[in-house]
Parts: structure tokens; C-alpha cells; sequence
């Protein structure tokens, strides 16, 4: 099963004949995550609160202080992903 952004659709790796030839069944093999609910990208699926849980747990702060929800909603806008990898 290989699991994708909805927007991946138009990076040339992921468009379907490319999947079919590497020999994916689609849609058996491939979903593309939020493209039911109405979202583009993996990370628009969680909240701001579920991302700081999230780092907290796994990239916590050197200085000891937590996540909050609100260092995230801070990056919403542009590309999340991008602004999230330099600040965590």
C-alpha cells in the first residue's frame, strides 16, 4: 500500500501511469490521504494541539520547555511542512 499526500498527484513520480508501471494496483494499492475530506496535505489532517503532542513526545525543545499549539497554527500558510522542519 503506498500512501500519499493528495496534492503528490501532480509530482510526476506519483501521477497514475507512472504508479501503474511500477506495478501498483490502483486504487487497490494507493490512497491518497485527505483527499476525501477535503484536504491537500498529511498535515492538514491533524490539529495544531495533536502536532505539539506530537513533538513533544518525539522532538522535544533543548531548553525544556514544551510544543504548544500555537507554535504551529504560527507556520499555518505557505508550506507548513517546510516552516515545521525548521522549527522543530
Amino acid at each position: 500500500m503506498l500512501t500519499v499526500d493528495a496534492d503528490s498527484r501532480t509530482n510526476k513520480q506519483f501521477r497514475t501511469e507512472k504508479l501503474i508501471k511500477a506495478g501498483l494496483d490502483l486504487p487497490t494499492q494507493v490512497t491518497y490521504v485527505g483527499e476525501a475530506e477535503g484536504y491537500n496535505e498529511l498535515e492538514e489532517l491533524f490539529t495544531d494541539a495533536q502536532w505539539a503532542t506530537a513533538a513533544n513526545a518525539h522532538w522535544p525543545r533543548p531548553e525544556g520547555t514544551l510544543w504548544t499549539a500555537e507554535d504551529f497554527t504560527a507556520h499555518r500558510g505557505g508550506k507548513f511542512s517546510a516552516r515545521i522542519l525548521a522549527m522543530i
